[in-house]
């Protein structure tokens, strides 16, 4: 039966990734006697094909990767690799259900370029190459497919949607009334500008070959079925190389924050230092913003449109939004289409990954894997085995009549001599008619056997890949190998580093003072935009308090002589002590002011009925202050008024205070540093003091609190490094006692034809 063989054939397929023999675990595949063993670890065999594979990888950038002192270093970490391998096989973990599931997935993903992509992609280059060369815009209609919208259903529907097309309707309206494109809310089915290898293959195709201001047939991808509008179809933009400044939040203060930014890089600042400090793109960010080339389709369309928008490098966009946030562009190069020898091996990878692209080679690749593997096919078996098929089949309720007993145990063909025999064919087309297609009879029994030999083929060519391709062979032992590798060490060394509370702490308190603090400085930084501003922090740390401006409450009124509290006073009065009892680093200072055929004594009274009033409301009387009254000139008949100022002792309300009107104007910044860590605070006298630093455009004042003395972390400060050294000394004694128990043979003249090549 083809189950079984295929069941065989899948066992080959794990086996092939090992490359060494043993006795003891029978597990292993004997070696060719072209690839000597360089080593046994126990009864485990390492060949020296293996050890230069992977010697090759790792050393192939250096100057002197092939002295024998290169070499020998790297045997002995290599020995180690393998003793760790050794172990997870002598645990069992190569029969683990998990282990074999994820091996078999990697294999499946390895094997692929060698079989469509790897040998006919080259069949797209060319196509895909001149597609490239130009850019179409189209909007799209998406219907899924899926268990509530099966695939018949889904094309009668999109069909309609076409119809309707026909007759006038509007694209955009039944996108938007249809689409089940999750983004069609905001672009209305439009994608923007896109070009080759940026849309699924059915996809692009469609898109590349419908006239500007046609509608394609309904296209099926893997999504579901589209209908595609051309609207325009341009040369290639090419690519562009830019940095951004992005600030996330699509609010109005961001909107503010990223004007401000523009504004100041209009006036000359220096775009790294502003991108180091205010960038929220945390990967770009210490990069001066730097962002890999674009192309048109590959981001937001409005970031695209303001990236292509800008003729000369060092260009500026004004920000634009997009969904993730503000974002300030700087163009640093631009460029056309690359010429195809420069992107050959790019785009071949790239079509080799993408199964659509390929699927129109499938019948080179099935005629040449024919003739590699001498396919000889019987036609007399084949027209016997097709011959057994009924019309039943269309009903799906064929059955192999016992008649044909015989036939069935015929070969209907053979691959390197390999049969296969008629009762593998019909085991398959059994199951097979479940889901066979609506066409007549004698074209289904043919596309039944071609797809059988297409698999069967395919099958046998993935079970022998490794003996055609060296260097998937030894790839794919390095995959089966590491995952091996990642649950032993897994398990031996790094889950037993993190949940040994008590080892750790031993250890920690063993080499304690390997873990220990510089010599640090405990700093308040003011990073202010201006001289100006800066000034006025200064002065209001001198005074050790900072006015601030939490509430539009910032006097009361009153008529000449009256001193009384009315209703609106009260509730501004309401008002403000629900903001000191808020924010309670706050304190408001009250100053009586009274005019001509005034008292003083009435403005005092004014401020001890605020006094009594703020109290009754709930707040601290030490929170409460009160200035000597001032005489002001009269406005009229009106009479005084008592001022209402807050203060606060609180850092980051000083920072608003300043950033109310300029986001940019203050940042604050508390922290403990080493040097090194900060270019600011490399710049000041190493002790406690007070220091003015301009770094670009910006300017900051630094208070040293407090020099930290050198001293010992805690194991909490420390964890992380001590987990890491940790882990590397319980893998240090894992090795030993491995080394102690388990003898390793390394074949000194073996070794040496490796040093000599």
């Amino acid at each position: 039966m083809l189950k079984s063989k295929l069941m065989t054939w899948g066992t080959a397929l794990v086996l092939t990734a090992t490359a060494c023999t043993s006795t003891k675990n029978n597990h292993l595949t004997k070696k060719s006697t072209n690839d000597p063993v360089l080593m046994t670890i126990d009864t485990m065999q390492v060949t020296k094909g293996e050890f230069e594979y992977l010697y090759n990888k790792n050393h192939r950038e250096e100057e002197n990767a092939f002295t024998e002192e290169s070499i020998r270093e790297y045997l002995d970490l290599f020995i180690n690799f393998k003793l760790k391998v050794y172990a997870a096989y002598e645990q069992g973990r190569h029969l683990d259900s998990a282990f074999i599931q994820e091996f078999q997935s990697y294999q499946t993903q390895l094997q692929e370029p060698y079989l469509t992509g790897k040998r006919f992609a080259e069949l797209q280059l060319e196509n895909t190459y001149e597609r490239m060369k130009y850019e179409v815009n189209a909007s799209h209609i998406l219907l899924a497919v899926n268990d509530s919208n099966p695939e018949d259903k889904a094309l009668q529907t999109i069909s309609e949607i076409q119809e309707r097309l026909d007759a006038g309707e509007e694209f955009e309206a039944l996108a938007k009334q249809y689409s089940q494109d999750p983004s069609v809310k905001r672009n209305g089915g439009n994608l923007g500008y896109f070009t080759a290898m940026q849309m699924v293959y059915p996809f692009e195709k469609a898109a590349f070959e419908t006239k500007v201001g046609q509608v394609s047939s309904p296209v099926k991808t893997r999504f579901g079925y589209h209908l595609i509008k051309v609207h325009d179809r341009r040369p290639n933009q090419g690519r562009v190389k830019v940095a951004h400044i992005m600030l996330r939040g699509n609010n109005e203060q961001t909107k503010a924050q990223a004007d401000a930014l523009y504004e100041q890089l209009q006036k000359g600042a220096e775009w790294e230092a502003l991108c180091k400090q205010y960038s929220q793109d945390r990967g770009s960010a210490d990069k001066g913003g730097v962002l890999p080339w674009i192309s048109s389709g590959r981001v937001d369309q409005s970031f695209s449109e303001a990236a292509f928008g800008l003729e000369q490098a060092g260009a500026i966009a004004k920000p634009i939004q997009t969904p993730y946030g503000w974002h300030i562009i700087r163009l640093i190069e631009k460029e056309g289409v690359p010429p195809l020898e420069e992107v050959k091996d790019q785009l071949l990878s790239q079509i080799s990954r993408e199964g659509s692209r390929t699927k129109e080679s499938m019948s080179l690749l099935i005629d040449t894997l024919m003739q590699e593997n001498n396919y000889l096919l019987s036609e007399k078996y084949k027209a016997k085995a097709q011959d057994a098929i009924d019309t039943t089949i269309l009903s799906q309720t064929w059955e192999i009549n016992e008649k044909w007993e015989k036939t069935g145990k015929k070969a209907i063909f053979s691959i390197n001599g390999e049969p296969t025999a008629v009762q593998e064919y019909w085991a398959y087309v059994t199951k097979a008619q479940q889901d066979v297609p609506a066409m007549p009879i004698d074209q289904l029994k043919e596309k039944l056997f071609e797809d059988f030999r297409n698999e069967t083929i395919l099958t046998y060519e993935r079970v022998h890949l490794a003996q055609k391709y060296p260097e998937y062979k030894w790839l794919l032992k390095e995959y089966h190998d590491g995952i091996l590798l990642f649950k032993v060490m897994e398990d031996e060394v790094w889950n037993q580093a993190s949940k040994d509370e008590t080892g750790l702490e031993l250890y920690f308190q063993n080499y304690q003072d390997q873990f220990y603090w510089p010599e640090r400085l405990k700093v308040t930084v003011y990073d202010a935009g201006s001289p100006e501003i800066l000034e006025k922090v200064k002065g209001a740390l001198t005074e050790g308090r900072y006015e601030v401006y939490p509430t539009d409450v910032a006097r009361l009124r009153y008529r000449r002589g009256a001193s009384s509290l009315s209703s609106s006073q009260r509730r501004d009065l309401k008002k403000v002590s629900d903001m000191l009892k808020s924010y309670t680093a706050l304190e408001i200072v009250l100053q009586g002011e009274y005019v001509p055929r005034e008292s003083a004594s009435i403005a005092n009274k004014r401020v001890k009925a605020i006094q009594q009033q703020l109290k009754r409301y709930g707040v601290d009387e030490n929170r409460i202050k009160v200035v000597t009254p001032v005489k002001v000139a009269a406005a009229g008949r009106s009479g005084g008024q008592v001022t209402c100022r807050y203060y606060s002792y609180d850092l980051e309300q000083l920072e608003n205070s300043f950033n109310k009107q300029n986001a940019l104007a203050l940042k604050i910044t508390k922290g403990t540093y080493m040097k090194g860590e900060s270019s600011v605070i490399d710049k000041v006298t190493w002790q406690k003091g007070a220091y003015t630093v301009p770094v670009g455009d910006r300017f900051h004042y630094v208070v040293v609190d407090k020099v930290v003395p050198p001293q010992p972390k805690t194991l909490k400060e420390a964890k992380g490094e001590v987990i890491a050294q940790y882990q590397e000394f319980l893998e240090e004694q894992w090795i030993n006692s491995l080394k102690s128990r388990v003898e390793v043979m390394v074949k000194e003249e073996v070794l040496q034809s490796v040093i000599k090549e």
